[in-house]
């Protein structure tokens, strides 16, 4: 992952961007958040990002609205599509539009991370691993750590962690041992 990369989070589910932003800004990003297509197109129109991931269903102007316009205002930026309402067809119109990647939700931690990791690959036209470790220990290690720092951020509480992260607390549990 590009450390100090620019991401911008476009969700209208608070908890969704808290748990975003705080992983993504410990991994050393710059996060800018927006609740809806509107807002991020604005956030878009004045600044540069080095990646969008943002939700399908919002007030205003939804993710799909969001895509192509985004697209055109930054056509070498990664789009991540990231829904509770996953659908073939709406995955089928997200990536014939241009997005980068589709996660429905709830999405296990490793999947983001890479899902971010094959985007700024892509960005950096590079598929090297990182730092000479295989990809799959990294995204494992990766989501130890992150699921450690959540757990953490929710003064070690395995339940409200684990519905913060949508998963269970026993998967919660397995992947922190």
């Amino acid at each position: 992952m590009s450390a100090g990369s620019k991401i911008l989070i476009v969700d209208d589910e608070e908890s969704v961007v808290s748990v975003l932003q705080v992983l993504l800004c410990r991994e050393g990003h710059q996060v800018h958040t927006a609740e809806d297509g509107k807002l991020a197109l604005e956030a878009l129109g004045r600044e540069r990002y080095d990646l969008m991931i943002t939700d399908i269903r919002m007030d205003r102007m939804d993710g799909l609205a969001l895509l192509p316009e985004a697209l055109r205002l930054h056509p070498d930026m990664p789009v991540i599509i990231m829904t509770a309402y996953a659908e073939v067809a709406t995955a089928k119109t997200a990536m014939d539009n241009g997005a980068f990647d589709y996660l429905p939700k709830p999405f296990k931690l490793e999947q983001l991370w890479a899902a971010i990791n094959r985007a700024f690959a892509y960005k950096n036209s590079r598929l090297d691993a990182v730092r000479g470790v295989s990809m799959k220990t990294f995204l494992r290690d990766k989501e130890r750590d992150s699921l450690m720092y959540v757990l953490n951020e929710f003064g070690g509480n395995e339940q409200r962690a684990a519905a913060a992260l949508g998963i269970s607390v026993t998967t919660l549990r397995r992947k922190v041992s």
